[in-house]
């Protein structure tokens, strides 16, 4: 928990744009001085979790953590709560389609999976990577789950939250999800995780929707699932539809890390390389989660896994996974700040208690104070403006999963009564598709080198590495999928 610090202000002359300065450096010292993600005065977790670096208490026995390249992450025991090591597990970051997850434990109690829907224009072209929905052609929402959590298709993130009353509606409910999961740094403004401003989340915060994820008995059998035979494009009546495979991206499942369960990868542009998974030995389950990840996503995920495996007893935990609260009931779609845009959990703005002063009124105060001073500093003078910165199988259905994973505490508070609402339609888009051009590289193997060019911010899949070799031939190879695998329907 962070401390004040005395601070000596030397008023200046009298003039408004001195007071206006001392008012704005007031308020950024009160402010900076109370504890960050709190709720009555205590970081969310456990006091230790407030560190902004790497924190974990060895016992004797115990082995040294692994090096990983990663802006913040979490590794926490499911079974028990616990978590055993983290790095800046509070620090805020964009969280890719990892929040695909949140958007299944809102929806999954809501939505009937035997429900067919029938897919629109503006769904199948929904920005980023693509299942392969073909408009006007049906599906079941468990089709469409698969489709979400299995290669992360944007263009069913925007059927799911139509068949749910719409996006609006859908990022309310993972609001309130958030919020009831004290989930505090999340804030929702789209059902698949894509680049947009002011949606964020936490390691910690990961951890929280992970746990309260594998509790629900629909998603372990999605988030385990390896391939499933989704739909190809109809056909004449009377006539069998094609099915396609469609794969997980979640490597710890594919390359068969010892105890994996399941996980959700995540990556943009801006949110670079995101991933949550978890793995069950001798009845723990433990869970990595990971933000701004500077190494292969598996790499990291497996070194800390695995030392946590081997460590369970040999430290004492730094935090804990803390319970949901009871319900929370959450403004109505579009009364939210922002336009409607998005919902941001509760509990992040915190109460009197907070500063350990009781006297919450003032931080208010100076802060309007500063605000105030600083638009008058702003407004008086001139600043240039910047630009923002912003195979097929025999029949559908069939999903080729691993061995049960261990059944988590039931989270309650969760579900609501289900919405019957007509669906909206949803925003015009168009499907990302950026190709890596071939070159020749001076290694044996190596990932393929990244397009020069700018790429656009709607990106949503992990670089696949594609193997290259030592004086190839100056002949064009055919170019991989670059950061955005479209799979086409079969059929």
């Amino acid at each position: 928990m962070r401390t004040a610090r005395r601070v000596t202000l030397v008023v200046m002359p009298p003039s408004l744009r001195h007071v206006a300065a001392v008012l704005v450096t007031v308020a950024i010292g009160v402010t900076a001085a109370a504890p960050a993600y709190a709720v009555g005065g205590d970081v969310i977790g456990g006091p230790d979790l407030a560190s902004t670096g790497v924190v974990v208490r060895p016992l004797v026995g115990a082995t040294a953590l692994p090096p990983v390249v990663a802006e913040s992450w979490v590794l926490a025991d499911l079974t028990t709560g616990e978590v055993l090591a983290a790095k800046a597990p509070h620090r805020l970051g964009r969280p890719a389609s990892t929040l695909k997850t949140l958007t299944a434990l809102a929806l999954l109690p809501r939505l009937d999976r035997a429900t067919v829907h029938t897919v629109t224009d503006k769904e199948a072209r929904a920005d980023g990577g693509h299942v392969g929905l073909v408009p006007g052609a049906t599906y079941t929402l468990w089709d469409l789950w698969h489709g979400l959590l299995l290669p992360s298709g944007n263009d069913a993130a925007a059927a799911l939250a139509n068949a749910n009353g719409g996006m609006a509606a859908t990022a309310a409910d993972m609001a309130r999800v958030a919020t009831t999961l004290q989930a505090n740094d999340t804030t929702v403004r789209n059902a698949s995780g894509l680049d947009a401003d002011g949606q964020l989340t936490s390691a910690y915060d990961l951890a929280l929707i992970a746990r309260a994820a594998m509790a629900n008995e629909d998603f372990r059998a999605l988030t385990k699932a390896v391939s499933y035979n989704f739909p190809g494009k109809p056909v004449a009546e009377g006539a069998t539809r094609s099915t396609y495979k469609i794969y997980t991206q979640n490597r710890l499942l594919l390359r068969r890390f010892p105890g994996a369960v399941g996980g959700k990868t995540g990556f943009t542009t801006l949110a670079k390389r995101t991933f949550w998974g978890a793995a069950t030995r001798d009845g723990h389950t433990l869970a990595v989660t990971m933000l701004q990840i500077g190494q292969p996503t598996d790499t990291a995920a497996k070194a800390l896994l695995t030392w946590g495996f081997a460590n369970l007893g040999k430290v004492t935990p730094v935090g804990e996974l803390v319970d949901p609260l009871p319900d929370v009931a959450l403004p109505a779609p579009g009364s939210s700040a922002g336009g409607g845009q998005g919902t941001t959990a509760s509990g992040g703005t915190p109460d009197s208690s907070s500063t350990g002063t009781g006297s919450g009124w003032l931080l208010w105060l100076l802060g309007a104070l500063g605000i105030a001073g600083a638009t008058y500093l702003a407004l008086g003078r001139r600043t240039r403006s910047r630009p923002a910165t912003t195979d097929h199988a025999p029949a559908a259905g069939a999903a080729t999963v691993l061995p049960d994973a261990p059944v988590l505490p039931e989270v309650t508070g969760l579900t609501t009564p289900r919405r019957a609402t007509a669906r909206p339609a949803a925003a015009r888009t168009s499907a990302v598709v950026v190709s890596t051009p071939g070159r020749r590289v001076e290694v044996t193997s190596a990932t393929a080198a990244p397009d020069p060019r700018p790429a656009p911010a709607s990106l949503d899949q992990e670089p696949v590495p594609v193997p290259v070799v030592v004086d190839a031939p100056a002949t064009p190879r055919p170019r991989p999928g670059g950061n955005v695998r479209v799979i086409h329907p079969g059929g």
